[in-house]
């Protein structure tokens, strides 16, 4: 908890820096997940439930320094079987779920100036996760939630479309470290979404 508050306080102080014409943007996007090691084993298929809001101020034409605040849920069902407990046993249909809300400060680097027709970027996120990994099973519920600390390299592309919009195309790949109560979780995420200087 001491470590959430403290990131909280760094993205704050990165985000309140003096606002000028044309050095902030604003990202929001839809976000697709497709579970890696862990994460997969847990549940393999995608995940088109996700959004979400990314902050930056650019200190020039190419850097920027921003937050991030993301959702992603992971679902999968498994057919009706019985399973082995160790006193006992149960039949039924489990659902999964592995609920994801990253928080991060980010640093993103521009590889061609703001007037270009494609702007590419890469960026890293450091930062933290609230993962919930949740299954349920009749009226058993197995619920484990917990803060992770996780990096979040990323790549993508602005494509101009007015003065101060663009479409916004990335791909970043999360890792939430392991902790006391899950393991270590990963995933690719893919984002479409619009970007907006201002």
């Amino acid at each position: 908890m001491k470590s959430l508050r403290i990131l909280s306080v760094i993205l704050l102080v990165a985000l309140g820096v003096e606002m000028s014409a044309q050095s902030n943007k604003t990202h929001l996007y839809y976000n697709m997940g497709f579970p890696m090691g862990n994460t997969k084993d847990f549940i393999s298929k995608a995940s088109f439930r996700g959004m979400g809001f990314e902050y930056q101020y650019l200190f020039n034409n190419n850097f920027a320094l921003g937050g991030v605040l993301q959702w992603s849920t992971f679902y999968q069902d498994e057919p009706r079987q019985t399973y082995v407990k160790d006193n006992g046993a149960i039949n039924g249909i489990k659902y999964k779920y592995i609920n994801t809300v990253p928080l991060y400060i980010t640093g993103t680097y521009y590889l061609a100036s703001d007037d270009a027709s494609i702007r590419p970027y890469v960026g890293l996120g450091v930062g933290t996760y609230w993962l919930e990994q949740r299954t349920d099973m009749g009226l058993f519920t197995d619920i484990y939630n917990s803060w992770h600390f996780g990096l979040i390299p990323k790549a993508g592309v602005l494509i101009p479309i007015s003065y101060s919009t663009s479409i916004y195309l990335g791909v970043d790949y999360n890792i939430a470290f392991k902790n006391s109560d899950l393991d270590q979780q990963s995933w690719i995420g893919l984002s479409v979404g619009f970007d907006f200087d201002y």
